[in-house]
């Protein structure tokens, strides 16, 4: 069953950083079989207190395993380090168990 990863972005850190991971996520996402499903700069927040977010993403997998594997996969550990470098960003698997 397909496994939803959703990630928050509160603030762009590094924006070469970044940009160097743009270049590579794609490849990084394929290579467990997953796929940005959208990706949104500035979400407009419609509930709750705010919480301002510089933007929104949603990564799509076949199974949970699989979104674990791609951030658990240590021949991917530079490409994270972009991310986490240009991005003070969190993941969340939103996944039915």
């Amino acid at each position: 069953m397909p496994t939803h990863a959703i990630g928050l972005m509160k603030s762009m850190n590094d924006t070469n950083a970044f940009a160097r991971y743009r270049e590579v996520a794609g490849a990084a996402l394929a290579k467990h079989g997953g796929r940005v499903v959208s990706s949104t700069p500035s979400p407009k927040q419609i509930e709750g207190p705010p919480r301002p977010l510089h933007a929104l993403v949603i990564l799509e997998f076949p199974d949970a395993d699989a979104a674990l594997a791609w951030r658990q996969d240590p021949d991917l550990a530079e490409t994270h380090a972009l991310r986490v470098d240009g991005a003070d960003i969190s993941f969340y698997i939103a996944a039915s168990e």
